[in-house]
């Protein structure tokens, strides 16, 4: 969960500081104004990776849960289309020893 709080401070929380401004001027303030990036342009690797490792540490709570409430033991594959880490496979896998994933995403994503 640590990857999500470390996003938020960032990313996120920086936004509120011009509240003022974005109500004046009708624009998002939670990306750099000067360089009109958003966490989801990939220019800043730094940014990025901070960003992934936010989706992994969230995704991986709830895909905790998803196998606590849904019965997985059934299957034997999964195919995660947009699986970005893998996050929602590790855990299902763990929860459910006989199922394997495949993750596809795109290749800036699954480098």
């Amino acid at each position: 969960f640590g990857g999500f709080v470390q996003m938020l401070d960032k990313r996120l929380y920086p936004g509120w500081g011009r509240l003022a401004e974005a109500l004046r001027t009708n624009r998002p303030t939670t990306w750099d104004p000067a360089a009109r990036s958003s966490a989801f342009d990939g220019e800043d690797p730094m940014m990025l990776a901070l960003f992934w490792e936010a989706m992994h540490s969230v995704s991986t709570m709830t895909a905790r849960k998803l196998g606590e409430a849904m019965d997985f033991g059934q299957f034997r594959r999964l195919l995660d289309i947009g699986g970005g880490s893998g996050a929602y496979d590790i855990e299902l896998c763990k929860q459910y020893g006989a199922l394997r994933a495949t993750v596809f995403d795109l290749p800036h994503v699954a480098a």
